[in-house]
């Protein structure tokens, strides 16, 4: 077994997010040549006072549709600004997608990167 990454994102200084507007962070929209795993990281040191962010893992077991697997809502700022969406191995024909959505405050800009390792024979 080997492991090659095959995507690293990073912006560390996107636009700021638009209210109510589902901001795709990282998105695996096809199969991979094997076993795979994403994890992001979201610096959430601009969060402030009034702000509320929705951030979204999907995962698409059946190769098509998206489906909820975890979300977590944030208030104001954050004890720990640093947010880690941990690796987890999926098959090679499932889909990963991330997303934030910035429901309250003012649009803030949210910087963060990512990384796909995946393992092939």
């Amino acid at each position: 077994m080997s492991v090659s990454t095959i995507d690293d994102t990073q912006d560390t200084s996107p636009a700021a997010l638009t209210l109510n507007v589902e901001t795709t962070i990282l998105n695996v929209g096809s199969a991979q040549s094997g076993h795979y795993s994403p994890e992001c990281h979201i610096a959430a040191a601009n969060f402030q006072s009034g702000d509320v962010f929705v951030v979204t893992e999907y995962i698409a077991v059946d190769t098509t549709d998206f489906r909820v697997y975890f979300q977590q809502t944030y208030y104001g700022q954050q004890q720990f600004p640093a947010l880690r969406f941990h690796g987890k191995m999926l098959l090679a024909n499932e889909l990963y997608k991330l997303t934030i959505k910035q429901t309250a405050g003012t649009g803030r800009v949210v910087p963060y990167s990512c990384s796909v390792q995946v393992l092939t024979a």
